[in-house]
């Protein structure tokens, strides 16, 4: 498969509370720290939460501002969730104080070291609420918390296969098929039918921070990358942004199927803010037309998708953008798109066993060379060795008969040079 790089550039001053320089983009100031989570009411009004623990409400163009001032919302420090059940009630998911119910008036508080007391603190880490009506909450060290408007059930090692370390819950997806999904703080992650079948699923030492699942059942998981799982035993990593910081905080999937996920700057050639999006063929980079998120040191965060298929991006500066348009993609045939700059990307997947991905580009015909060495500075192999016109292109790198370590890759093309590290792992 030929994974096309495409990116999409476009600045324009503007300030103020909200923009509209063109029918698909807008743009809404919230405050000035990390907008942490998205969602939509049965009314068709949007939420958002921060890392400072307030909440907004878009009405219209109309936003209201919860903070420890409003009547009966108190300081609840970090919010790491919302949602909204079928009654249009939101819950919040608070690393200070719990769970938060909000029924446009009244907030009310469950203490989750009295709900699950094997929590390490009074932490609710995500919520998401079913076709049921049922609330699922993701706690700090006791598993997996079940409400249904009456009484509470928790899952975790004693009464299920999720083993120990798995009971950090820090997201939960309930796909199509009314499956569960949860991802834990490094231990792996799992699958639950909600009635007695649980799944439990290898994993690397990484973070889970975002899942979404396709109709067909095919899942998709956020951390330094995009991993994707079939069958419950084939997983392919896809586009690895890791340097120290940088991950891939969020993904959605639009009623067309295209992922979108929020990422850190590592893959963007401009080091400004845009959202990728990947249509099972192309990567594609978007930006949206506003100076105040193409800051080098901005980064989106929050990624959803609501009822008509409008996508929301909440970034780390306060803002949110609101695109209403599609994935940004040419007729696909055997044409590729001519870039304009040089790029190496990392290698996909890594750490590898033993094979590997490298994608890259060249803006103009030049005599092109990939070498790989090793740490000493021994050349390995030559990968890449003629002349080559502009465009992206792919090759592939078996290393089965290296021993487990770390290798360098360089790209060499005209006066541009760049070099990679990569981790085989036997």
């Amino acid at each position: 498969m030929k994974i096309v790089f495409k990116f999409i550039l476009v600045s324009i001053f503007l300030t103020g509370l909200l923009h509209s320089q063109t029918p698909e983009w807008l743009l809404y100031r919230l405050g000035n720290t990390k907008v942490t989570a998205i969602c939509e009411d049965n009314d068709a009004n949007m939420w958002f939460a921060d890392r400072r623990g307030n909440i907004y409400k878009l009405e219209g163009d109309l936003i209201i501002m919860y903070d420890s001032s409003s009547p009966g919302f108190t300081d609840v420090g970090r919010i790491w969730a919302i949602t909204v059940d079928q009654l249009n009630n939101l819950w919040i998911a608070s690393q200070e104080a719990g769970l938060i119910k909000f029924d446009g008036a009244n907030w009310t508080y469950f203490d989750m070291l009295k709900i699950a007391p094997g929590s390490v603190a009074n932490s609710a880490w995500e919520v998401e609420v079913d076709e049921k009506n049922t609330i699922w909450v993701g706690t700090y060290w006791a598993g997996l918390a079940k409400y249904d408007g009456q009484e509470w059930t928790i899952y975790d090692n004693t009464n299920s296969p999720m083993p120990p370390g798995q009971m950090e819950i820090n997201v939960i997806h309930i796909d199509s098929n009314g499956n569960l999904w949860y991802g834990s703080d490094y231990e792996g992650a799992g699958r639950f039918d909600r009635i007695n079948n649980w799944t439990i699923l290898p994993w690397q030492a990484y973070v889970i921070y975002s899942i979404a699942v396709e109709k067909t059942g095919v899942a998709w998981f956020t951390f330094t990358r995009l991993r994707r799982l079939e069958n419950d035993s084939t997983w392919t990593d896809y586009f690895n942004f890791y340097s120290p910081g940088f991950s891939t905080y969020a993904i959605a999937i639009d009623s067309n199927n295209v992922k979108w996920f929020a990422k850190e700057r590592e893959l963007n050639l401009y080091n400004q803010n845009g959202v990728m999006t990947y249509d099972d063929e192309e990567l594609n980079e978007l930006f949206p037309p506003f100076s105040e998120v193409l800051d080098s040191t901005v980064y989106v965060y929050s990624v959803y998708i609501d009822k008509n298929n409008n996508k929301w991006l909440g970034d780390n500066n306060g803002y949110v953008v609101k695109y209403t348009g599609e994935n940004i993609t040419d007729v696909k045939d055997d044409k590729q798109s001519i870039p304009d700059n040089y790029f190496l990307s990392q290698n996909y997947p890594n750490p590898f066993n033993p094979t590997t991905k490298i994608v890259y580009q060249i803006p103009a015909l030049n005599f092109v060379t990939i070498k790989v060495y090793d740490v000493l500075g021994n050349k390995i192999i030559t990968l890449v060795n003629e002349e080559q016109t502009a465009a992206s292109y792919e090759v592939e790198y078996d290393a089965s008969k290296l021993s487990s370590g770390v290798y360098f890759y360089q790209l060499n093309a005209g006066s541009f040079i760049e070099t990679k590290k990569m981790i085989l792992l036997k």
